[in-house]
């Protein structure tokens, strides 16, 4: 990806056929991240500190979208203009490979460098998922699943409001509330620090909520999803309340509106490790191609519903954003489960402690590990 990214001002000079084929290879190098993290966070990330973990690990990508519409501003308006853009940032995805590399493992027992004790937690904490005898995937349950087709559905619908802001909002900001082109790029990137801050913090409370036995697993994620579905739909309604003559009161909307969806990140998304840990890779890797196709349409619907890009206008591309939020958000709350479902799954080692059948997890090194042989029955964690 870095490489290709680098190539891309030596392309686009010469050929426009050229420069669409690296970008399409660019975004399938780019494609292979999102499997490994889920298969990674499976093997390393215990249930009642997973909020904190994967959502400061997604926080990540929210961080760049904030940091880089300012830097990439300024990079423009040096004497190398737009190319020195991809050469800065093709640079940096080189040396975060070498980091990667040097650091990550697939599993806690690979690791060379970990302590003993903290890999004898990891190891009884986190499930160790063993392949089936006949090595097939189970396709037909997997489709069936409609705690499956509730994370899709948060999927779609998280991504295609994410990439309404990364894509049609800046226009927004320019054509409606009037932003001139560096003050545009500096108040763009406010939701996307909304959103970074939101992570660690949904997912700081539903690791303690979780820790202290306050609430299960199953009623944490559903709320934390609530709060990321439902704040930011009610916002999108308030947004389409005000004109340019309130832009800053918009700005603060947006941004608490991108907040309160990273909700979603201590919520549905990580129902792939909690639900199927074994195909969580998978999953997600077939949710988020689904969620992928967002990018292209989300951006052209914003375009057909607003033609002469007028304030009126903008209002239904809020709404439509408003509506995808709301039922998103309803059916993970019907039809989403924090089980680990029985097809997913022969047998998981866990440090468990179980208190009237609801599964909790024990910091404690000192309890013995217990094996599960699963069967028809879906277990709570």
């Amino acid at each position: 990806m870095s490489t290709s990214t680098i190539l891309v001002p030596v392309v686009a000079i010469r050929s426009l056929y050229l420069f669409c084929a690296l970008r399409v290879l660019t975004g399938l190098a780019s494609a292979s991240w999102f499997p490994g993290f889920y298969q990674l966070w499976a093997a390393w990330a215990p249930p009642n500190e997973r909020g904190l973990l994967i959502g400061f690990a997604y926080a990540g990508l929210h961080v760049g979208s904030a940091i880089t519409m300012p830097i990439t501003g300024a990079l423009c308006q040096t004497s190398l203009g737009w190319s020195l853009v991809f050469y800065f940032y093709g640079a940096i995805s080189f040396v975060y490979c070498i980091i990667w590399f040097m650091f990550v493992y697939d599993e806690p027992k690979l690791h060379p460098r970990i302590s003993m004790e903290e890999k004898t937690y990891l190891e009884s904490t986190c499930p160790v998922i063993t392949k089936n005898k006949e090595g097939k995937i189970p396709i037909k349950s997997i489709l069936t699943s409609l705690p499956v087709w509730a994370f899709v559905i948060v999927n779609i619908g998280i991504d295609w409001n994410l990439y309404t802001f990364l894509t049609s909002v800046p226009t927004y900001m320019r054509e409606v509330l009037h932003f001139d082109f560096q003050r545009n790029a500096l108040l763009s990137s406010l939701p996307y620090i909304g959103m970074w801050i939101g992570q660690l913090i949904f997912g700081w409370i539903s690791d303690i909520l979780l820790a202290r036995r306050i609430l299960t697993l199953s009623v944490v994620r559903k709320l934390m999803n609530s709060i990321g579905m439902f704040g930011p739909a009610l916002l999108m309604i308030l947004i389409t309340l005000f004109d340019c003559h309130n832009k800053y009161a918009v700005v603060v909307l947006l941004t608490f509106g991108l907040f309160f969806s990273s909700g979603v990140f201590s919520g549905g998304m990580l129902s792939p490790i909690e639900i199927t840990p074994k195909y969580s890779g998978l999953l997600f890797s077939a949710s988020n191609s689904l969620g992928a196709l967002t990018g292209f349409l989300s951006p052209v619907v914003a375009n057909a519903l607003t033609p002469d890009k007028t304030y009126e206008q903008w209002r239904y591309v809020f709404y439509l954003g408003s509506i995808i939020f709301f039922i998103a958000g309803l059916f993970f709350l019907i039809f989403s489960s924090s089980n680990i479902q029985s097809w997913a799954i022969e047998i998981i080692d866990y440090d468990v402690d179980n208190d009237d059948h609801d599964y909790h997890y024990d910091h404690s090194l000192s309890n013995k590990t217990s094996s599960h042989q699963i069967n028809k029955e879906n277990i709570e964690i």
